[in-house]
């Protein structure tokens, strides 16, 4: 079968619809272009792999090529915790063990060699690496893998996996990967929050994700006004996205009458998108008395979003790309920022997390506590 069509989809996009790419020197975009025609010629997981590589290219955290629904991965979800990976193993339950390395190459090693197929900034790269860990062909291709077997490393033990018993990569790596332990959304733990502070959980700000969001945000502005002065844990972990306009009652609702001397806003790597947007906000907004917890986002403050996504029908993949500009950081708007959004955008300055460390014992343990209450 050949995916042609699939191909050129992807370089209209590239050459004359996602302004991320023209950035990227023309040799080397036409060298990965041709290298992706060549590829659709030659099966599936070539032309994957081929369309990784290039859309990579654009260094832009949204433009990417979404392959889950296309591959075939191993029985392994892998997923990114703290400083590293963790993998739930077949029949296992929980939030699974440390991942610490793949066909006896540690993971750091094959996180680093499957940079080239996912898009910067670093730590998006470490939120999306998890189904390529575990795609075999993605591990046949930078040599991880050798054989028949793939050999994981799980603290201290290890898990043999046949490459070729496979499951639809979909089934273990759904969209959009939020870094729960399991493929479906499970709830996150309840923790209480420190000294009495009030704790307010946001995760996702896509309605079609979560048709209770209105009321949930409803729900959190009713608690905000019943304790206008109590301290706050905002917590946008695993926060994909969606509007940051279906946050703004809440960021409002702070910023008029919250009186509180401190706001915890707790990120990772999988907050992204309108997540950003909604801790930049709330930066800008309450000033010194918010500080930011955790480890990078997903995202810079000025990154590439809007656009739209492309099925590729005969692969099965999707292409999601952008063409609108986004600056959090400056607050400047471009031609391509919609007026919505330029209408209300701030100059957040950088964003800087906290360690959860640095924030102090009682901070530390709350950011942890769904990794460490399975001894992890």
């Amino acid at each position: 079968m050949t995916y042609r069509a699939d191909a050129e989809r992807i370089e209209r996009i590239v050459r004359t619809v996602d302004p991320s790419y023209a950035r990227v020197p023309r040799n080397l975009l036409g060298r990965h272009v041709s290298a992706l025609h060549v590829a659709a010629s030659d099966g599936l997981d070539a032309f994957l792999l081929a369309g990784l590589r290039l859309t990579a290219l654009g260094a832009n955290a949204h433009s990417r090529l979404i392959v889950n629904r296309a591959i075939s991965v191993l029985p392994l979800r892998v997923f990114g915790a703290g400083g590293g990976w963790r993998a739930i193993a077949p029949g296992e339950t929980g939030w699974g063990r440390r991942l610490l390395s793949i066909g006896g190459h540690p993971v750091e090693e094959v996180a680093a060699r499957l940079a080239p197929f996912l898009p910067d900034p670093p730590a998006r790269r470490r939120a999306l690496s998890g189904h390529l860990m575990a795609w075999p062909a993605a591990l046949r291709e930078i040599g991880a893998v050798d054989g028949t077997v793939a050999v994981f490393g799980l603290d201290g033990d290890w898990l043999h996996l046949p490459m070729s018993e496979t499951v639809p990569g979909v089934e273990l790596y759904p969209l959009p990967e939020q870094g729960y332990p399991t493929p479906r959304r499970d709830p996150w733990p309840e923790v209480p929050a420190p000294d009495g502070a009030l704790y307010l959980r946001i995760e996702t700000l896509d309605a079609t994700v979560d048709p209770g969001l209105e009321a949930k945000i409803a729900a959190s502005i009713a608690a905000l006004r019943a304790a206008p002065s109590r301290d706050l844990v905002l917590d946008l972990r695993g926060n994909a996205g969606g509007s940051f306009f279906r946050a703004m009652p809440l960021v409002d609702e702070l910023a008029r009458a919250w009186t509180g001397d401190c706001c915890n806003v707790l990120v990772d790597r999988y907050t992204f998108s309108a997540a950003i947007v909604t801790a930049a906000l709330i930066a800008h907004r309450l000033g010194p008395r918010a500080r930011m917890i955790g480890e990078p986002m997903g995202d810079r403050l000025a990154f590439w979003a809007e656009g739209g996504t492309e099925a590729l029908p005969a692969s099965g993949a999707e292409f999601r790309w952008s063409d609108a500009w986004h600056d959090w950081e400056t607050g400047h708007p471009a031609p391509t920022t919609p007026p919505e959004i330029a209408a209300v955008m701030v100059g957040a300055g950088p964003l800087d997390p906290l360690p959860p460390e640095a924030a102090g014992p009682a901070i530390a343990a709350l950011f942890s506590s769904w990794i460490a209450r399975d001894g992890g």
